[in-house]
């Protein structure tokens, strides 16, 4: 994130500078924080650091960490979830590597970024209606895209902890192993997506200031366009108003 954040910015602030509008398209939620809120600026990640974690946590269970945690850094282990590994792995990593705790780190965080300038418009569908087009999506990668020949090249390489973790290629590993059907993997492959995009959806929901727009199933695309540029367009005029109040 920090990355993507030290490539962004300068480009976002020359377009800014020619008087022109932004428009970023994508990304989770984390990419969205990463330019608009503060960023923790803690070391990148040391892999041998977190591999021998990730090998504690898998022998000794996510609890173990977490009372660690609480040992060196009581402020990161109350705002992290026991459970939650990755996060509390990442805590740990930083203290090893630096000596710090990460919730100095946290306080260190990079100031925001363009604020009461940015408008957050977020695309939703019926759960219904969402969850067909997941399911589609991952029938479509299968029977036409290749994504079965795709994993079976990706796994001749080594590939990373977190690369493993890409939605579906535990999945396909198994059925090519011949532990599981082709229809069995493709049904728990539909599931873990829709779980995971019920969890975003939750989290956007917990984040203020995101403007919704609820696309009907009939709906073209063009249509939804227009709608979301009617929407960018009420905006900068309402800013305006105020900004000219504030100058009058």
């Amino acid at each position: 994130m920090g990355e993507y954040r030290k490539t962004a910015v300068p480009i976002i602030d020359q377009i800014l500078a020619r008087g022109k509008r932004v428009l970023i398209v994508g990304g989770t939620g984390l990419y969205l924080r990463a330019l608009t809120e503060g960023l923790c600026d803690a070391p990148p990640a040391d892999l041998k650091v977190r591999e021998r974690l990730w090998n504690e946590c898998q022998g000794m269970g996510t609890s173990v960490l977490h009372h660690r945690l609480l040992g060196v850094d009581s402020v990161a282990a109350s705002r992290i979830h026991p459970n939650d590994a990755r996060r509390i792995i990442r805590a740990l990593e930083v203290y090893a590597v630096t000596g710090r705790p990460i919730s100095n780190w946290w306080r260190e965080a990079t100031a925001a970024l363009w604020q009461g300038r940015v408008t957050v418009i977020g695309i939703t569908r019926d759960r219904d209606e969402l969850y067909r087009r997941i399911n589609e999506r991952l029938l479509h990668m299968v029977y036409e895209a290749g994504v079965i020949n795709e994993v079976r090249e990706l796994l001749r390489l080594a590939l990373s902890r977190t690369a493993r973790q890409v939605h579906g290629l535990a999945d396909i590993e198994r059925y090519l192993r011949g532990e599981v059907s082709l229809k069995d993997t493709i049904a728990t492959w539909q599931q873990r997506v829709r779980n995971y995009a019920r969890r975003q959806l939750i989290w956007f929901r917990k984040t203020t200031g995101i403007q919704w727009i609820e696309i009907p199933q009939d709906e073209r695309s063009w249509e939804t366009n227009e709608r979301i540029l009617d929407l960018l367009r009420r905006v900068h005029v309402e800013r305006s108003a105020i900004g000219a109040q504030q100058f009058a």
